[in-house]
């Protein structure tokens, strides 16, 4: 379901980032003209190819190295030292060779570190995860190994791809709405000129722009802690539940929350630790109860 709703989303902010530029092309094109009527759709829609050619280029190249490569230049991550790779590596070897046995699939997964004292860690792009050194001095090698599952689960459900998908799509949307918006609301002076020069069209799409916008940014974070939860269970199916739960004890001090407010448990990208360690629990009975 979750996997239904960013693909929904995707599809929609890639339209509207499409069908947005695709406007501003064409009234530059039809410098003045005024009335929706007047407009040519045919013409219109020919401008739609190439921000949907760009914009599907740069999709696709996100799901490569080359993806990989230009999203890591974004965050706070280095190469493993050797002594990082001493417990990093057996780690993976590990993991790779239950997911094999688990989903008859070999994976690859690209290992990285962020200096960071807290304790943490990302999956992004294709094959990318990265872990803190905070989390290398103070987890045991179990629960690296489960951190890891976690992260690489997170990969199995492409998550890294859709969150970084989303953004790049939303981009032309957000930035152009936001700036034509706050634009037209300027003067009226402004506003007139630039309608005279945007035309009704864009008005109208920037404008629905921002609903689109939010509408996107409320789902994202409703479908947070659900991802979270699925990584979870990812990394408790493949033996590591104990682990994770042991590390999460350890941690959930830290997980102070003190936003209030309609929504605002949703200013969190991360579930509160004690539910994490709750649905962990439940999963073992389970297990238990089915074994027995």
């Amino acid at each position: 379901m979750m996997s239904v709703l960013r693909f929904i989303m995707l599809v929609v902010l890639f339209s509207y980032s499409c069908a947005l530029l695709a406007a501003i092309l064409h009234a530059f094109d039809h410098w003045g003209i005024m009335d929706i009527p007047e407009i040519d759709f045919e013409r219109y829609f020919s401008f739609f190819k190439w921000p949907a050619i760009v914009l599907g280029a740069g999709l696709i190249l996100l799901n490569t190295p080359i993806g990989d490569f230009l999203i890591g230049l974004c965050l706070p991550t280095r190469r493993q030292a050797l002594r990082e790779e001493a417990k990093i590596t057996p780690a993976l070897d590990e993991l790779k060779e239950r997911y094999k046995d688990k989903y008859g699939l070999s994976i690859k997964p690209k290992a990285y570190v962020m200096d960071l004292p807290n304790i943490n860690g990302i999956a992004f792009g294709s094959r990318v995860v990265a872990v803190s050194s905070g989390l290398l001095k103070t987890a045991s090698d179990e629960e690296l190994t489960a951190i890891l599952a976690h992260e690489i689960g997170h990969l199995h459900h492409r998550d890294g791809f859709f969150n970084v998908a989303l953004m790049v799509a939303a981009y032309p949307t957000f930035v152009l709405s936001m700036f034509l918006s706050y634009l037209y609301f300027i003067t009226w002076l402004i506003g007139a000129v630039l309608m005279l020069i945007f035309a009704p069209l864009v008005l109208a799409l920037s404008l629905g722009g921002l609903l689109v916008i939010g509408i996107h940014f409320l789902l994202e974070k409703i479908l947070m802690w659900p991802v979270e939860y699925k990584a979870d269970r990812f990394a408790a199916d493949m033996g590591f539940a104990p682990a994770l739960i042991s590390l999460f004890e350890r941690i959930e001090d830290e997980d102070v929350r003190g936003e209030e407010g309609f929504l605002a448990k949703y200013a969190y990208t991360h579930p509160p630790t004690a539910l994490r360690i709750d649905k962990l629990e439940r999963y073992l009975m389970k297990e238990e109860k089915i074994c027995t």
